[in-house]
């Protein structure tokens, strides 16, 4: 599964407003420039957010967005969904597979679509924010971890490490809220030798 842009805002935007104390609106201004967002693309990902009762919006001098409801009670899937419409698994309408095979290959993304929505659902922008570390002022980033790119084989640096065990998202935001940068990416970036 891949975020599109708009979704990346709408979460961006989110966390930032998650972080605030709430008081008061923030502009569409403020949340673009400190987010690097283009401000007119931001502006209607935030009414689309109004719209299904995620954010709510106050007009005029002092206004701005904030979020309705507490961050606890926001979830990843409905940020995604307000921006992108439902989750759902499909094939090319064009494409035909022999009836048996099809089924199989329908209901294995049935079932795909269906623990992606639900880990998502169960993923709050509370612990995003927690994740992130942010405090009351929403500024802070969330940091890349890279390991010792020292330590790669040749092999390694071109395919990668060998892949760990993925960390289910319930726990990601308490045990994990770093994410680890691929070793093989790190020895580029670095310009580290690499194990012959």
């Amino acid at each position: 599964m891949k975020l599109s842009q708009s979704v990346t805002y709408a979460v961006h935007a989110a966390l930032r407003l998650a972080a605030e104390d709430g008081s008061a609106p923030v502009s569409c201004g403020r949340l673009a420039r400190e987010g690097k967002m283009p401000e007119r693309f931001l502006l209607q990902i935030l009414r689309d957010l109004s719209k299904k009762g995620i954010l709510q919006s106050t007009r005029g001098g002092g206004g701005g967005f904030m979020l309705r409801r507490t961050a606890d009670k926001i979830t990843m899937l409905e940020l995604i969904e307000a921006i992108d419409g439902p989750i759902a698994a499909g094939l090319p309408t064009n494409l035909t597979f022999p009836t048996s095979s099809g089924h199989v290959i329908r209901n294995t993304l049935d079932q795909i679509t269906e623990i992606t929505r639900r880990q998502l659902a169960d993923l709050t922008l509370s612990q995003l924010v927690s994740a992130n570390g942010c405090g009351g002022n929403g500024r802070d980033r969330p940091t890349m971890e890279t390991a010792p790119a020292d330590e790669l084989t040749a092999e390694q640096a071109v395919t990668g490490p060998p892949v760990a065990e993925p960390v289910p998202i319930a726990q990601r935001s308490v045990d994990h809220p770093v994410i680890p940068a691929p070793r093989h990416l790190s020895a580029v970036a670095t310009g580290a030798s690499i194990k012959q």
